[in-house]
């Protein structure tokens, strides 16, 4: 997903398309704005091919599938009675009893069927209500106190707990940061006493009415590719419980991208190809590629793309420098400066943070 503020382009990492505050980075036609399809709509030269060795392929694979069950009067493969997951905002999913894993929705493959699913069972139209009203995503200065804050933006900060960095490579959507040496070590879970300390943290407040169990992932995954959502790589995600009305705080390396999403139970939704499909939060922190800019936005495109309305409520805002930005996904209020599954080729969504530390205030489960 990207997210722009007045003369400044910025993409999560997927599209490694930061620009200098003044400038644009053009875009190809059609060019998609989120990380999974973009990378699927490079992979559409192997459309014509059964070839599944990468997730590329597989997910143009499990398309063609969809579409051909569908012109064969077959409906598409769905969630089968089994198991009941819980998914944060009042639905349940039932994956095929075989599968304790995770919940898995197969891509119907349907723009109208993406797009039309309400956000849980109780919230009507919310999944494609828009607000642009600032008063509906509310922020505060401080996340709830002072105390994990940065002391001032020239301060000493520790990379104690981080692994090695690894070198940038590449540009466009196949921009690779720093993805830590032994892989992962460039995400790490921090004590409230250690968040002032780091350079960019993010502040995770769990569901007010279960312990939330979080995923965290590298945009590019231990293969090299685009791949760090994807459930064959969940050890090497950071992996944590928060407690009921918890709070975590976790510290990244700079020139991370990369994202998030959670779980109230121990399973996590997941697509056809096995891609994390509840709502996302994505991040990228201190980019090179765009001069030590960084950003954030919430989004539901993966859930809503995949045809699945149980996708849960997320806000994400930051404290603590110039700019003030909010993204949010609620069921009582909608979209809020956050993606829905027509809002694949948008750009502009989330926030922008001039260079210097962030502080990311995450609410997990958030029902406004």
């Amino acid at each position: 997903m990207l997210f722009m503020k007045p003369g400044l382009l910025l993409a999560t990492g997927f599209a490694g398309a930061f620009a200098a505050p003044g400038s644009q980075v053009p875009r190809a036609g059609n060019s998609p704005a989120s990380w999974g399809a973009e990378w699927a709509a490079s992979q559409t030269a192997n459309a014509g091919s059964q070839d599944t060795s990468s997730w590329g392929d597989a997910w143009a694979a499990s398309q063609r599938k969809a579409q051909s069950d569908s012109s064969n009067g077959n409906p598409s493969p769905s969630v089968n009675a089994g198991i009941s997951v819980s998914v944060g905002i009042g639905a349940t999913a039932t994956p095929d009893a075989g599968n304790s894993a995770s919940a898995s929705v197969a891509p119907s493959g349907s723009s109208d069927a993406a797009n039309s699913g309400a956000t849980g069972a109780s919230s009507g139209d919310a999944s494609n209500m828009l607000t642009h009203n600032v008063a509906d995503c509310p922020t505060d200065n401080n996340g709830g106190d002072d105390q994990w804050l940065a002391p001032s933006p020239d301060y000493p900060f520790s990379t104690a707990k981080f692994g090695k960095s690894t070198a940038s490579s590449g540009e466009g959507v196949s921009y690779k940061g720093n993805v830590g040496e032994p892989y992962g070590s460039n995400i790490v879970p921090l004590s409230k006493a250690e968040a002032r300390e780091y350079q960019y943290v993010a502040r995770f407040y769990g569901s007010k009415h279960s312990d939330t169990n979080l995923k965290i992932w590298n945009k590019m995954g231990p293969d090299g590719k685009m791949s760090g959502w994807f459930t064959k790589f969940a050890s090497s995600c950071t992996t944590l419980t928060i407690p009921k009305g918890g709070v975590q705080h976790v510290a990244f390396a700079a020139d991370t991208q990369g994202g998030w999403t959670y779980s109230t139970t121990h399973d996590f939704p997941t697509d056809w190809v096995g891609e994390w499909m509840n709502t996302w939060g994505e991040f990228d922190t201190g980019s090179h590629i765009n001069k030590g800019h960084s950003g954030f936005d919430v989004s539901a495109i993966k859930a809503m793309k995949a045809g699945w309305s149980g996708f849960g409520g997320m806000k994400i805002y930051n404290v603590g420098s110039a700019s003030r930005n909010c993204s949010m996904i609620t069921s009582s209020k909608g979209f809020y400066n956050a993606y829905r599954g027509s809002d694949e080729y948008v750009d502009g969504m989330g926030g922008s943070i001039e260079p210097g530390p962030v502080r990311l205030v995450v609410h997990l489960d958030y029902q406004g």
